[in-house]
């Protein structure tokens, strides 16, 4: 298999924050230069059972890189998912729960799914409402362009405040564009919700470069 790349970048910490599993916030924080170490071991160096290692080697060989990376290192590991592996007949749950439990062991875990209810997806996170709406904009609009009136009665809907985002959310569309200070739309869309609560970010990748094509918030439970 390849030697891993050693140089760190700011992915690799995005991937190690995603990649850790819960910590008990009564022990002592998880070692990042540990878990940077483990992120960059060949998989044929992780003490798998050799039937996991035959399957490790087969995919290594067998199939497409994803985000520009081969299945190589525990850090290409990290970035599937319980149902990617399960698609291939050579392993079973019984191979994937010895995965799950090695990468356990190092502090880290395999990329989490969510069920519609007619099929998995790729979790990325889970977003949190308490105003029954939520807004899509670019972040660095936000510091230029998000205008922190009070909320009145004459704020029209459409303006790139809370009281705006609220006011586009109440048609019966129950969305709206948000407009920049000059007036031009284009700052973002506010949508209503339905209420509040904590509701789960899927994506869909592309089959060619594993870009993420499509970003889904599932509003209602399966």
């Amino acid at each position: 298999m390849k030697k891993p790349n050693n140089n760190v970048t700011e992915e690799d910490l995005t991937l190690l924050n995603s990649c850790q599993t819960n910590v008990d916030r009564t022990q002592a924080p998880p070692d990042m230069a540990q878990l940077e170490k483990y992120l960059n071991m060949n998989l044929d160096e992780v003490d798998f059972s050799n039937r996991v290692k035959n399957f490790l080697a087969y995919l290594y060989e067998n199939t497409k890189p994803r985000g520009g990376h081969t299945l190589a290192t525990v850090r290409d590991l990290c970035g599937r998912t319980e149902r990617d592996l399960l698609r291939y007949r050579n392993i079973g749950h019984k191979s994937v729960k010895e995965i799950k439990d090695k990468l356990a062991e190092m502090g880290l875990k395999l990329l989490d799914t969510y069920f519609t209810g007619h099929r998995y997806e790729e979790l990325i996170g889970y977003v949190c409402v308490d105003a029954g709406m939520l807004m899509v904009c670019d972040p660095c609009y936000i510091e230029g362009e998000w205008n922190s009136r009070p909320v009145r009665d004459d704020v029209q809907g459409g303006d790139f405040n809370i009281a705006g985002a609220a006011k586009s959310t109440m048609n019966p569309q129950g969305h709206g564009p948000l407009r920049f200070r000059m007036g031009h739309r284009g700052a973002g869309v506010a949508f209503s919700t339905g209420g509040d609560g904590s509701f789960p970010v899927t994506v869909k990748r592309s089959a060619v470069d594993d870009s993420i094509m499509k970003v889904t918030i599932h509003l209602t439970r399966p």
